[in-house]
Protein backbone atom coordinates (compact mmCIF):
# COMPACT_ATOMS: atom_id res chain seq x y z
CA UNK A 1 0.00 0.00 0.00
CA UNK A 2 2.80 2.58 0.58
CA UNK A 3 4.20 1.84 -2.30
CA UNK A 4 1.15 2.85 -4.29
CA UNK A 5 0.72 5.62 -2.08
CA UNK A 6 3.95 6.60 -3.32
CA UNK A 7 3.47 6.21 -6.86
CA UNK A 8 0.69 8.22 -6.90
CA UNK A 9 2.41 10.87 -5.17
CA UNK A 10 5.19 11.27 -7.33
CA UNK A 11 2.56 11.56 -10.28
CA UNK A 12 0.89 14.76 -8.49
CA UNK A 13 4.20 16.21 -8.04
CA UNK A 14 4.25 15.64 -12.24
CA UNK A 15 0.97 17.39 -12.49
CA UNK A 16 1.65 20.09 -10.05
CA UNK A 17 5.58 21.06 -10.48
CA UNK A 18 4.43 24.31 -11.76
CA UNK A 19 1.93 25.26 -9.70
CA UNK A 20 4.37 26.99 -6.32
CA UNK A 21 0.83 29.03 -5.02
CA UNK A 22 -1.44 27.30 -1.71
CA UNK A 23 -4.24 29.68 -2.80
CA UNK A 24 -6.49 26.82 -3.01
CA UNK A 25 -5.39 23.43 -1.35
CA UNK A 26 -8.48 22.51 0.07
CA UNK A 27 -10.12 22.47 -3.48
CA UNK A 28 -7.09 20.92 -5.13
CA UNK A 29 -7.35 17.96 -2.80
CA UNK A 30 -10.99 17.77 -2.74
CA UNK A 31 -10.69 17.70 -6.72
CA UNK A 32 -8.01 15.08 -6.79
CA UNK A 33 -10.12 13.03 -4.63
CA UNK A 34 -13.41 12.86 -6.53
CA UNK A 35 -11.69 12.68 -9.94
CA UNK A 36 -8.67 9.85 -8.84
CA UNK A 37 -8.28 8.99 -12.93
CA UNK A 38 -6.07 11.69 -13.54
CA UNK A 39 -3.52 10.48 -11.15
CA UNK A 40 -3.72 6.49 -11.79
CA UNK A 41 -4.30 6.17 -15.24
CA UNK A 42 -0.68 6.93 -16.07
CA UNK A 43 0.15 3.83 -14.32
CA UNK A 44 -2.17 1.49 -16.11
CA UNK A 45 -0.11 2.51 -19.65
CA UNK A 46 3.50 1.35 -18.87
CA UNK A 47 3.63 -1.49 -21.91
CA UNK A 48 2.14 1.34 -24.50
CA UNK A 49 5.10 2.71 -25.56
CA UNK A 50 3.13 3.72 -29.17
CA UNK A 51 1.80 6.99 -27.07
CA UNK A 52 3.92 9.14 -24.64
CA UNK A 53 0.95 10.12 -22.89
CA UNK A 54 -1.87 7.11 -23.07
CA UNK A 55 -3.35 8.58 -20.16
CA UNK A 56 -5.25 10.81 -21.88
CA UNK A 57 -6.57 7.95 -24.43
CA UNK A 58 -7.96 5.88 -21.33
CA UNK A 59 -9.47 9.51 -20.14
CA UNK A 60 -10.98 9.40 -23.27
CA UNK A 61 -13.14 6.53 -22.46
CA UNK A 62 -14.53 8.37 -19.35
CA UNK A 63 -15.97 10.54 -21.97
CA UNK A 64 -17.35 7.95 -24.29
CA UNK A 65 -18.67 5.36 -21.48
CA UNK A 66 -20.98 8.40 -19.68
CA UNK A 67 -23.41 9.06 -22.78
CA UNK A 68 -23.73 5.61 -23.28
CA UNK A 69 -24.61 4.37 -19.88
CA UNK A 70 -27.81 3.28 -19.62
CA UNK A 71 -29.14 3.97 -23.29
CA UNK A 72 -32.16 1.97 -23.54
CA UNK A 73 -33.47 0.27 -27.08
CA UNK A 74 -35.76 3.47 -27.30
CA UNK A 75 -36.09 6.81 -28.23
CA UNK A 76 -34.76 8.79 -25.13
CA UNK A 77 -34.10 12.40 -24.10
CA UNK A 78 -30.76 13.32 -22.95
CA UNK A 79 -29.91 16.34 -20.47
CA UNK A 80 -26.90 18.44 -21.32
CA UNK A 81 -25.58 22.14 -21.20
CA UNK A 82 -24.25 24.45 -23.19
CA UNK A 83 -21.65 26.17 -20.70
CA UNK A 84 -19.37 29.62 -20.87
CA UNK A 85 -16.68 30.48 -18.68
CA UNK A 86 -14.56 33.73 -18.07
CA UNK A 87 -10.82 33.05 -16.26
CA UNK A 88 -8.74 35.98 -15.97
CA UNK A 89 -4.95 34.23 -16.15
CA UNK A 90 -1.68 35.51 -14.70
CA UNK A 91 0.98 34.39 -17.11
CA UNK A 92 4.86 35.15 -16.28
CA UNK A 93 5.83 38.66 -16.08
CA UNK A 94 2.59 39.53 -14.19
CA UNK A 95 0.59 39.87 -17.88
CA UNK A 96 -3.21 38.80 -17.92
CA UNK A 97 -5.02 36.72 -20.20
CA UNK A 98 -8.64 36.41 -20.19
CA UNK A 99 -10.01 33.26 -21.37
CA UNK A 100 -13.09 32.82 -22.76
CA UNK A 101 -14.57 28.73 -22.39
CA UNK A 102 -17.33 27.19 -24.22
CA UNK A 103 -18.54 23.41 -23.62
CA UNK A 104 -20.96 20.74 -24.82
CA UNK A 105 -21.71 18.79 -22.05
CA UNK A 106 -24.31 15.61 -21.96
CA UNK A 107 -25.33 14.07 -18.03
CA UNK A 108 -26.07 10.83 -16.66
CA UNK A 109 -27.32 11.43 -13.62
CA UNK A 110 -25.27 13.76 -11.82
CA UNK A 111 -22.40 13.45 -13.57
CA UNK A 112 -21.58 14.96 -17.09
CA UNK A 113 -18.89 15.11 -19.91
CA UNK A 114 -18.15 16.71 -23.13
CA UNK A 115 -15.89 18.41 -24.95
CA UNK A 116 -14.48 21.84 -24.29
CA UNK A 117 -12.62 24.67 -25.93
CA UNK A 118 -10.90 27.47 -24.68
CA UNK A 119 -9.48 31.13 -25.92
CA UNK A 120 -7.82 34.12 -25.32
CA UNK A 121 -9.89 37.27 -25.87
CA UNK A 122 -8.36 40.21 -24.24
CA UNK A 123 -4.93 40.81 -22.91
CA UNK A 124 -2.26 40.54 -25.98
CA UNK A 125 -1.89 36.54 -26.61
CA UNK A 126 -4.78 36.45 -29.50
CA UNK A 127 -4.85 33.22 -31.14
CA UNK A 128 -4.63 31.20 -28.15
CA UNK A 129 -6.66 28.42 -28.15
CA UNK A 130 -7.14 25.01 -26.47
CA UNK A 131 -9.53 21.76 -27.03
CA UNK A 132 -9.99 18.94 -25.26
CA UNK A 133 -12.52 17.13 -22.88
CA UNK A 134 -14.41 17.63 -19.39
CA UNK A 135 -15.96 16.19 -16.62
CA UNK A 136 -17.62 17.12 -14.06
CA UNK A 137 -20.51 16.27 -10.90
CA UNK A 138 -22.91 18.67 -9.72
CA UNK A 139 -23.69 18.60 -5.75
CA UNK A 140 -27.47 19.33 -5.31
CA UNK A 141 -27.86 21.66 -2.27
CA UNK A 142 -31.13 22.42 -3.04
CA UNK A 143 -34.12 23.25 -5.42
CA UNK A 144 -32.19 26.41 -6.28
CA UNK A 145 -28.16 26.55 -5.62
CA UNK A 146 -25.45 23.13 -6.49
CA UNK A 147 -21.84 22.50 -6.41
CA UNK A 148 -20.58 22.27 -9.65
CA UNK A 149 -16.87 20.09 -9.66
CA UNK A 150 -14.90 20.37 -12.94
CA UNK A 151 -11.85 19.15 -14.68
CA UNK A 152 -10.65 19.44 -17.85
CA UNK A 153 -7.41 18.21 -19.94
CA UNK A 154 -6.07 19.11 -23.67
CA UNK A 155 -4.01 20.68 -26.42
CA UNK A 156 -3.53 23.85 -27.50
CA UNK A 157 -1.83 27.34 -27.19
CA UNK A 158 -0.29 29.87 -29.26
CA UNK A 159 -0.01 34.08 -29.30
CA UNK A 160 3.73 33.27 -28.55
CA UNK A 161 1.69 32.24 -24.67
CA UNK A 162 4.59 29.74 -22.91
CA UNK A 163 1.93 26.78 -22.93
CA UNK A 164 5.20 25.04 -23.81
CA UNK A 165 4.20 21.24 -25.47
CA UNK A 166 0.33 22.53 -25.33
CA UNK A 167 -0.48 20.27 -22.76
CA UNK A 168 -3.63 22.26 -20.83
CA UNK A 169 -5.49 21.26 -17.36
CA UNK A 170 -8.43 22.91 -15.80
CA UNK A 171 -9.94 22.27 -12.36
CA UNK A 172 -12.94 24.34 -11.06
CA UNK A 173 -14.93 24.42 -8.48
CA UNK A 174 -18.03 26.89 -8.63
CA UNK A 175 -21.06 27.26 -7.17
CA UNK A 176 -24.46 27.83 -9.05
CA UNK A 177 -27.73 28.96 -8.80
CA UNK A 178 -30.47 27.77 -11.04
CA UNK A 179 -32.95 30.04 -12.43
CA UNK A 180 -34.93 27.85 -15.21
CA UNK A 181 -32.97 26.58 -17.63
CA UNK A 182 -30.34 28.67 -17.39
CA UNK A 183 -27.67 29.15 -14.24
CA UNK A 184 -24.88 31.38 -13.34
CA UNK A 185 -21.84 30.49 -10.81
CA UNK A 186 -19.30 31.83 -9.11
CA UNK A 187 -15.98 29.52 -7.92
CA UNK A 188 -12.37 29.55 -8.28
CA UNK A 189 -10.27 27.53 -11.09
CA UNK A 190 -6.76 26.78 -11.91
CA UNK A 191 -5.12 26.62 -15.01
CA UNK A 192 -1.72 24.42 -15.25
CA UNK A 193 0.35 23.70 -18.88
CA UNK A 194 2.95 21.26 -16.98
CA UNK A 195 5.55 21.14 -19.80
CA UNK A 196 5.26 24.87 -20.27
CA UNK A 197 5.28 27.86 -17.73
CA UNK A 198 1.76 28.69 -17.20
CA UNK A 199 0.17 28.19 -13.55
CA UNK A 200 -2.81 30.29 -12.82
CA UNK A 201 -5.16 30.41 -9.99
CA UNK A 202 -8.42 32.89 -10.17
CA UNK A 203 -11.43 33.54 -9.85
CA UNK A 204 -14.13 32.18 -12.63
CA UNK A 205 -17.75 33.31 -13.79
CA UNK A 206 -19.90 31.15 -15.31
CA UNK A 207 -23.43 30.44 -17.84
CA UNK A 208 -25.05 27.42 -18.40
CA UNK A 209 -28.08 26.68 -20.63
CA UNK A 210 -29.77 23.42 -20.43
CA UNK A 211 -31.41 21.36 -23.26
CA UNK A 212 -32.79 18.31 -24.04
CA UNK A 213 -32.16 16.06 -27.19
CA UNK A 214 -33.40 12.64 -28.73
CA UNK A 215 -31.51 9.93 -28.81
CA UNK A 216 -31.60 6.64 -30.22
CA UNK A 217 -29.45 3.82 -30.08
CA UNK A 218 -28.13 3.11 -33.94
CA UNK A 219 -30.03 -0.04 -33.84
CA UNK A 220 -33.36 1.61 -33.46
CA UNK A 221 -37.22 0.30 -35.07
CA UNK A 222 -38.23 2.92 -36.71
CA UNK A 223 -41.88 1.13 -36.19
CA UNK A 224 -41.33 2.07 -32.74
CA UNK A 225 -41.53 5.57 -33.25
CA UNK A 226 -45.17 6.68 -33.44
CA UNK A 227 -45.28 4.88 -29.66
CA UNK A 228 -42.10 6.40 -28.36
CA UNK A 229 -43.00 10.15 -29.80
CA UNK A 230 -46.81 9.36 -28.29
CA UNK A 231 -45.28 8.15 -24.88
CA UNK A 232 -43.40 11.12 -24.03
CA UNK A 233 -46.18 13.07 -25.41
CA UNK A 234 -48.43 11.87 -22.40
CA UNK A 235 -45.23 12.71 -20.23
CA UNK A 236 -45.50 16.23 -20.93
CA UNK A 237 -42.94 16.54 -23.04
CA UNK A 238 -42.60 19.22 -26.67
CA UNK A 239 -41.68 17.02 -29.18
CA UNK A 240 -41.13 18.73 -32.25
CA UNK A 241 -39.05 19.49 -35.69
CA UNK A 242 -36.07 22.06 -35.57
CA UNK A 243 -34.07 23.02 -38.42
CA UNK A 244 -29.90 22.68 -38.89
CA UNK A 245 -28.03 23.89 -41.25
CA UNK A 246 -24.33 22.63 -41.96
CA UNK A 247 -22.14 25.07 -43.89
CA UNK A 248 -18.55 24.01 -45.15
CA UNK A 249 -17.18 27.92 -46.42
CA UNK A 250 -14.21 29.23 -48.25
CA UNK A 251 -13.34 32.67 -47.35
CA UNK A 252 -10.81 35.28 -48.44
CA UNK A 253 -9.85 38.15 -45.89
CA UNK A 254 -8.77 41.75 -47.52
CA UNK A 255 -7.15 43.62 -44.96
CA UNK A 256 -7.60 46.99 -44.46
CA UNK A 257 -4.14 49.41 -45.42
CA UNK A 258 -4.17 49.94 -41.58
CA UNK A 259 -4.51 46.57 -40.50
CA UNK A 260 -0.87 44.98 -39.10
CA UNK A 261 1.37 41.82 -38.87
CA UNK A 262 2.71 41.34 -34.78
CA UNK A 263 6.19 42.27 -36.32
CA UNK A 264 4.76 45.92 -36.78
CA UNK A 265 4.91 45.22 -40.65
CA UNK A 266 1.86 46.15 -43.44
CA UNK A 267 -0.40 43.23 -43.37
CA UNK A 268 -0.41 40.89 -46.91
CA UNK A 269 -3.18 41.69 -49.58
CA UNK A 270 -5.45 38.73 -48.75
CA UNK A 271 -6.02 36.01 -46.32
CA UNK A 272 -7.58 32.51 -47.60
CA UNK A 273 -9.38 30.49 -44.85
CA UNK A 274 -11.74 27.07 -44.90
CA UNK A 275 -14.14 27.12 -41.72
CA UNK A 276 -17.60 25.52 -40.85
CA UNK A 277 -20.57 27.28 -39.82
CA UNK A 278 -23.21 25.79 -37.74
CA UNK A 279 -26.67 27.03 -37.46
CA UNK A 280 -29.67 26.19 -36.03
CA UNK A 281 -33.38 28.13 -36.11
CA UNK A 282 -35.49 28.09 -33.68
CA UNK A 283 -37.94 30.14 -36.08
CA UNK A 284 -37.60 30.75 -39.94
CA UNK A 285 -36.60 34.24 -39.79
CA UNK A 286 -34.09 33.89 -36.91
CA UNK A 287 -30.88 31.64 -36.16
CA UNK A 288 -28.05 31.34 -33.73
CA UNK A 289 -24.66 29.31 -34.06
CA UNK A 290 -21.27 28.40 -34.21
CA UNK A 291 -18.67 29.83 -36.77
CA UNK A 292 -15.11 28.09 -37.07
CA UNK A 293 -11.75 28.84 -39.83
CA UNK A 294 -8.37 28.73 -40.12
CA UNK A 295 -5.79 29.87 -42.64
CA UNK A 296 -4.57 27.97 -45.78
CA UNK A 297 -3.15 31.09 -47.59
CA UNK A 298 -1.61 33.77 -47.45
CA UNK A 299 1.11 33.87 -45.33
CA UNK A 300 -0.66 33.34 -42.39
CA UNK A 301 -0.35 29.40 -41.41
CA UNK A 302 -1.41 29.51 -37.63
CA UNK A 303 -4.24 32.05 -37.70
CA UNK A 304 -8.02 30.66 -36.78
CA UNK A 305 -10.94 31.83 -35.68
CA UNK A 306 -14.07 30.77 -33.79
CA UNK A 307 -17.02 32.83 -32.75
CA UNK A 308 -20.70 32.48 -31.67
CA UNK A 309 -23.51 34.12 -34.65
CA UNK A 310 -26.76 34.96 -34.80
CA UNK A 311 -28.85 36.82 -37.77
CA UNK A 312 -31.77 37.16 -39.16
CA UNK A 313 -33.38 35.56 -42.48
CA UNK A 314 -35.94 36.88 -44.95
CA UNK A 315 -36.91 34.92 -47.87
CA UNK A 316 -37.27 36.37 -50.98
CA UNK A 317 -38.88 33.61 -53.13
CA UNK A 318 -39.41 29.59 -51.69
CA UNK A 319 -35.58 29.14 -52.96
CA UNK A 320 -33.58 32.21 -52.04
CA UNK A 321 -33.63 33.59 -49.00
CA UNK A 322 -31.48 36.71 -47.38
CA UNK A 323 -29.32 36.86 -44.32
CA UNK A 324 -27.66 40.06 -42.30
CA UNK A 325 -25.57 37.68 -39.44
CA UNK A 326 -23.64 39.01 -36.60
CA UNK A 327 -20.39 37.18 -34.76
CA UNK A 328 -18.24 38.22 -31.93
CA UNK A 329 -15.81 35.74 -31.05
CA UNK A 330 -11.50 35.22 -30.99
CA UNK A 331 -8.75 35.51 -33.43
CA UNK A 332 -5.03 35.34 -34.09
CA UNK A 333 -1.81 33.73 -34.62
CA UNK A 334 -0.17 33.37 -37.80
CA UNK A 335 1.29 36.50 -36.71
CA UNK A 336 -2.00 38.64 -37.59
CA UNK A 337 -2.27 41.96 -34.61
CA UNK A 338 -5.60 40.36 -33.22
CA UNK A 339 -4.75 42.25 -29.74
CA UNK A 340 -6.11 40.23 -26.73
CA UNK A 341 -8.15 37.65 -29.85
CA UNK A 342 -11.48 39.51 -29.22
CA UNK A 343 -13.41 40.08 -32.81
CA UNK A 344 -16.49 41.43 -34.10
CA UNK A 345 -17.92 40.60 -37.60
CA UNK A 346 -20.93 41.00 -39.54
CA UNK A 347 -22.03 39.50 -42.81
CA UNK A 348 -24.50 39.98 -45.37
CA UNK A 349 -25.79 36.71 -47.52
CA UNK A 350 -27.68 35.30 -50.39
CA UNK A 351 -28.58 31.55 -49.91
CA UNK A 352 -30.23 29.69 -52.62
CA UNK A 353 -31.87 25.86 -52.37
CA UNK A 354 -30.82 23.58 -55.01
CA UNK A 355 -33.56 20.89 -53.52
CA UNK A 356 -34.81 20.49 -49.78
CA UNK A 357 -31.45 19.44 -48.47
CA UNK A 358 -28.56 21.35 -50.65
CA UNK A 359 -27.65 24.99 -50.99
CA UNK A 360 -25.38 27.24 -51.85
CA UNK A 361 -24.49 30.55 -50.53
CA UNK A 362 -22.44 33.57 -50.98
CA UNK A 363 -21.73 36.56 -48.09
CA UNK A 364 -19.83 39.83 -48.12
CA UNK A 365 -18.87 41.33 -44.55
CA UNK A 366 -16.55 43.04 -42.43
CA UNK A 367 -14.08 41.54 -39.41
CA UNK A 368 -12.45 44.26 -37.18
CA UNK A 369 -10.27 43.55 -33.35
CA UNK A 370 -11.28 46.44 -31.21
CA UNK A 371 -7.96 45.61 -29.36
CA UNK A 372 -5.62 44.99 -32.31
CA UNK A 373 -4.33 46.16 -35.24
CA UNK A 374 -6.51 43.55 -37.46
CA UNK A 375 -9.91 45.20 -39.91
CA UNK A 376 -10.88 43.28 -43.40
CA UNK A 377 -13.60 43.02 -45.77
CA UNK A 378 -14.67 39.59 -45.84
CA UNK A 379 -16.17 37.46 -48.70
CA UNK A 380 -17.19 33.90 -48.57
CA UNK A 381 -18.54 30.93 -50.85
CA UNK A 382 -20.35 28.11 -48.83
CA UNK A 383 -22.17 24.75 -49.54
CA UNK A 384 -24.77 24.07 -47.13
CA UNK A 385 -26.92 21.07 -45.94
CA UNK A 386 -29.96 21.15 -43.92
CA UNK A 387 -32.46 18.83 -41.81
CA UNK A 388 -35.22 18.99 -39.44
CA UNK A 389 -34.18 17.15 -36.05
CA UNK A 390 -37.05 15.61 -33.83
CA UNK A 391 -36.35 17.86 -30.70
CA UNK A 392 -37.59 18.58 -27.34
CA UNK A 393 -38.89 21.90 -27.39
CA UNK A 394 -39.26 24.52 -24.28
CA UNK A 395 -42.56 25.10 -25.86
CA UNK A 396 -44.93 23.52 -27.71
CA UNK A 397 -45.05 23.08 -31.17
CA UNK A 398 -47.16 21.32 -33.72
CA UNK A 399 -45.64 18.22 -35.09
CA UNK A 400 -47.33 18.13 -38.41
CA UNK A 401 -44.97 17.60 -41.44
CA UNK A 402 -45.14 16.58 -44.77
CA UNK A 403 -42.05 14.34 -45.00
CA UNK A 404 -40.67 10.70 -43.62
CA UNK A 405 -39.49 10.61 -40.43
CA UNK A 406 -36.17 8.44 -40.65
CA UNK A 407 -32.68 7.48 -38.75
CA UNK A 408 -29.90 9.48 -39.22
CA UNK A 409 -26.44 7.82 -37.52
CA UNK A 410 -23.45 9.41 -36.45
CA UNK A 411 -20.29 8.48 -34.45
CA UNK A 412 -18.00 10.50 -32.61
CA UNK A 413 -14.41 9.66 -32.22
CA UNK A 414 -12.04 10.60 -29.63
CA UNK A 415 -8.93 10.91 -31.49
CA UNK A 416 -5.46 10.15 -29.78
CA UNK A 417 -2.24 11.36 -32.83
CA UNK A 418 1.31 11.16 -33.18
CA UNK A 419 3.26 12.29 -35.56
CA UNK A 420 6.33 10.16 -36.32
CA UNK A 421 8.56 12.88 -38.91
CA UNK A 422 9.23 11.75 -42.43
CA UNK A 423 10.89 12.10 -45.61
CA UNK A 424 13.84 14.72 -46.29
CA UNK A 425 12.62 17.74 -45.61
CA UNK A 426 12.38 19.83 -42.49
CA UNK A 427 9.50 18.78 -39.91
CA UNK A 428 9.77 22.34 -38.41
CA UNK A 429 10.30 26.26 -39.22
CA UNK A 430 13.74 27.35 -39.52
CA UNK A 431 15.07 28.17 -36.55
CA UNK A 432 13.10 26.27 -34.06
CA UNK A 433 15.04 25.31 -30.73
CA UNK A 434 13.28 21.99 -30.71
CA UNK A 435 14.43 18.79 -32.22
CA UNK A 436 13.38 18.36 -35.91
CA UNK A 437 12.92 14.73 -35.23
CA UNK A 438 10.93 15.11 -31.98
CA UNK A 439 7.56 13.73 -32.20
CA UNK A 440 4.40 14.93 -31.80
CA UNK A 441 1.28 14.23 -29.55
CA UNK A 442 -2.26 15.62 -30.16
CA UNK A 443 -5.63 15.42 -28.83
CA UNK A 444 -8.99 16.07 -30.89
CA UNK A 445 -12.81 15.00 -31.60
CA UNK A 446 -13.86 13.84 -34.82
CA UNK A 447 -17.50 14.07 -35.58
CA UNK A 448 -19.36 11.34 -38.15
CA UNK A 449 -22.17 11.57 -40.35
CA UNK A 450 -22.69 8.05 -41.76
CA UNK A 451 -24.55 8.87 -45.10
CA UNK A 452 -24.54 5.24 -45.78
CA UNK A 453 -24.16 2.67 -43.59
CA UNK A 454 -20.36 2.57 -44.69
CA UNK A 455 -19.68 5.76 -46.02
CA UNK A 456 -18.91 8.65 -43.69
CA UNK A 457 -18.15 12.47 -43.83
CA UNK A 458 -16.75 13.84 -41.12
CA UNK A 459 -15.28 17.36 -39.62
CA UNK A 460 -11.96 16.96 -36.94
CA UNK A 461 -10.65 19.41 -34.45
CA UNK A 462 -7.20 18.56 -33.12
CA UNK A 463 -4.46 20.58 -31.28
CA UNK A 464 -1.02 19.28 -30.19
CA UNK A 465 -0.51 18.78 -26.37
CA UNK A 466 3.33 17.55 -26.33
CA UNK A 467 6.45 17.15 -29.06
CA UNK A 468 7.49 20.83 -28.50
CA UNK A 469 4.12 22.25 -30.57
CA UNK A 470 2.33 23.69 -28.48
CA UNK A 471 -0.38 26.14 -30.34
CA UNK A 472 -0.61 23.92 -33.30
CA UNK A 473 -3.92 23.00 -33.97
CA UNK A 474 -5.51 21.10 -37.29
CA UNK A 475 -9.46 21.60 -38.94
CA UNK A 476 -10.03 18.96 -41.37
CA UNK A 477 -12.83 17.54 -43.66
CA UNK A 478 -12.41 13.95 -44.52
CA UNK A 479 -14.52 11.12 -46.62
CA UNK A 480 -14.12 7.67 -44.76
CA UNK A 481 -15.31 3.86 -45.69
CA UNK A 482 -15.95 0.70 -43.57
CA UNK A 483 -16.42 -2.48 -44.63
CA UNK A 484 -17.30 -5.30 -42.15
CA UNK A 485 -15.19 -8.59 -42.08
CA UNK A 486 -17.10 -10.13 -39.08
CA UNK A 487 -19.62 -8.64 -36.94
CA UNK A 488 -17.20 -6.60 -34.71
CA UNK A 489 -14.29 -5.82 -36.60
CA UNK A 490 -14.42 -3.41 -39.88
CA UNK A 491 -11.65 -2.99 -41.87
CA UNK A 492 -11.41 0.61 -44.22
CA UNK A 493 -9.60 4.17 -44.70
CA UNK A 494 -9.82 8.21 -44.64
CA UNK A 495 -8.41 10.64 -46.68
CA UNK A 496 -9.05 14.21 -45.85
CA UNK A 497 -8.00 17.89 -45.76
CA UNK A 498 -8.13 21.28 -44.21
CA UNK A 499 -5.69 23.66 -42.69
CA UNK A 500 -3.33 23.30 -40.22
CA UNK A 501 -0.85 25.64 -38.04
CA UNK A 502 1.30 27.17 -35.51
CA UNK A 503 3.90 25.58 -32.86
CA UNK A 504 6.82 25.91 -35.15
CA UNK A 505 5.78 22.85 -37.24
CA UNK A 506 6.53 23.73 -41.16
CA UNK A 507 3.07 23.43 -43.09
CA UNK A 508 3.50 26.15 -45.50
CA UNK A 509 0.58 27.98 -46.24
CA UNK A 510 -1.60 25.83 -44.21
CA UNK A 511 -3.37 23.69 -46.74
CA UNK A 512 -2.66 20.01 -45.05
CA UNK A 513 -4.08 16.21 -45.92
CA UNK A 514 -4.00 12.82 -44.32
CA UNK A 515 -5.12 9.95 -45.38
CA UNK A 516 -5.08 6.35 -43.56
CA UNK A 517 -5.72 3.00 -43.29
CA UNK A 518 -8.66 1.86 -40.10
CA UNK A 519 -9.44 -1.35 -38.15
CA UNK A 520 -12.47 -0.59 -36.12
CA UNK A 521 -13.20 -3.15 -33.12
CA UNK A 522 -17.21 -3.13 -32.18
CA UNK A 523 -16.98 -3.50 -28.04
CA UNK A 524 -20.82 -2.98 -27.94
CA UNK A 525 -23.03 -1.37 -30.34
CA UNK A 526 -22.27 2.16 -28.92
CA UNK A 527 -18.33 1.82 -28.05
CA UNK A 528 -15.88 1.01 -30.39
CA UNK A 529 -12.08 1.36 -30.51
CA UNK A 530 -9.91 2.07 -34.07
CA UNK A 531 -6.55 1.67 -34.62
CA UNK A 532 -5.48 3.72 -37.96
CA UNK A 533 -1.88 3.88 -39.79
CA UNK A 534 -1.16 6.30 -42.70
CA UNK A 535 0.76 10.01 -43.51
CA UNK A 536 -0.37 13.52 -42.78
CA UNK A 537 1.43 16.09 -45.15
CA UNK A 538 1.20 19.89 -46.46
CA UNK A 539 0.53 20.60 -49.02
CA UNK A 540 2.78 23.30 -49.95
CA UNK A 541 4.95 22.97 -47.12
CA UNK A 542 8.22 20.49 -46.27
CA UNK A 543 6.19 18.65 -43.27
CA UNK A 544 6.05 15.00 -43.62
CA UNK A 545 4.98 12.12 -41.14
CA UNK A 546 3.90 9.04 -40.75
CA UNK A 547 0.04 9.16 -39.10
CA UNK A 548 -0.01 6.94 -35.78
CA UNK A 549 -4.18 6.90 -34.51
CA UNK A 550 -5.86 6.24 -31.58
CA UNK A 551 -9.79 6.42 -30.89
CA UNK A 552 -12.16 5.49 -29.10
CA UNK A 553 -15.63 5.54 -30.82
CA UNK A 554 -19.26 6.18 -29.64
CA UNK A 555 -22.38 5.70 -31.80
CA UNK A 556 -25.84 7.00 -31.53
CA UNK A 557 -28.81 8.18 -34.23
CA UNK A 558 -31.12 11.01 -34.04
CA UNK A 559 -34.33 10.90 -36.14
CA UNK A 560 -34.52 13.50 -38.87
CA UNK A 561 -37.17 14.47 -41.21
CA UNK A 562 -36.14 13.61 -45.10
CA UNK A 563 -38.69 15.27 -47.91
Amino acid sequence: MNARIQTVKTHLNFVDKRVNSSLFPVFIASFRQVFPYFYFAPHLCKGLTIFKRCDLLLLLLVFVFIPGVGLSSELTPRVGDYRFTYDNLQLPGNESMGLLGGSYLLRKDQWYGGLGTYSAISGKRGGFYTIGLELGRFFPLNASWRLNLNGFVGGGGGGSAPQGGGLMLRESLAIEYLSGHNSYSLGVSGVQFPNGDISSEQVTFGFSRRFESLFSPVDYNLSNLDDDILRWLNNGKNIGLERYQFSAQWKQYRPSSNARMTTGQPHPDEMRLLGVKVRYFPVDSFYTGLATYGANGGGVDGFAQLGLIAGMRWSLTPAISTHLEFQLGSAGGGRVETGGGLIVATELGLNMLLNNTFSLGVEVGYITAPGGEFSATSYALSVGYQYDLLSILNSPKPLFTDSTLTRRDWRVRLLHQRYDPAGAGKFRKPGSSVADDLPVDLVGISMDLFVTPKLSLSGQAIGAYDGGAGGYAVGMFALGYQQPVTDSLSLGGEVGAGSAGGGGLAVGEGLVRHYYLTAEYQVTKQISLEMAVGRFEAFDGPLQANLFQLSLAYRFSEIVSVR
